[in-house]
């Protein structure tokens, strides 16, 4: 949005760099268990629809408080298990033991975060498409952007046939962009770019 805005002299030169996390990613991942969702429970972040539209047979692990909490616990839907707020390590644990990532999210956002930690964890995400979050997953390949909740049944079940394809495409992202090294070394090109040149 921001560059569609812009002046295009301006905006051809932006970089945008995603913030580093610190690898607490541990070997051997545990057997998946669940889908997870991580965030806060509102409106922009898609988790009524994605809630509504989730197949009964499936279990989805919903991390996160909000003003949407009591309404969706509500709908008494089966498959769908509400954690609250978790500290990071429990996240950490809720994410390591996933099928993979569900982000639902309707807004643009920056960079979310919690894309990076799964990431870091080697598990796939699954993104709806229009935010930062969908491109990204979309452009490094660590799992599937959908258009419609109706989709989903078909998503989940593709994302198992290409797990191993989607975790190492996952690791791998988190290791050349959004480590800590990463995000340092990215960070320190570019402002050596910025400095005038030596005669």
């Amino acid at each position: 949005a921001y560059v569609d805005a812009g002046d295009p002299a301006i905006t051809a030169k932006m970089v945008v760099i995603p913030n580093g996390i610190e690898d607490r990613s541990v070997p051997g991942p545990p057997e998946p268990e669940h889908w997870t969702f991580v965030g806060r429970l509102t409106p922009e972040k898609g988790i009524a629809d994605l809630i509504g539209a989730w197949p009964e047979t499936e279990h989805l692990r919903v991390v996160g408080d909000g003003p949407l909490a009591d309404p969706l616990r509500a709908l008494g839907r089966s498959g769908v298990s509400f954690e609250g707020s978790l500290p990071a390590g429990r996240v950490d644990e809720v994410l390591r033991a996933s099928w993979g990532l569900v982000f639902p999210s309707r807004c643009l956002e920056g960079f979310p975060t919690v894309i990076a930690e799964a990431a870091m964890h080697g598990i796939p995400v699954l993104a709806r498409a229009g935010s930062s979050g969908a491109d990204f997953v979309e452009q490094r390949g660590l799992g599937f952007v959908y258009k419609d909740e109706s989709d989903l049944s078909r998503i989940l079940q593709a994302t198992r046939a290409h797990m191993d394809q989607f975790r190492a495409a996952s690791r791998r992202a988190y290791e050349s962009e959004l480590s800590l090294g990463a995000w340092v070394s990215r960070l320190e090109a570019e402002y050596s770019s910025l400095l005038p040149r030596s005669a």
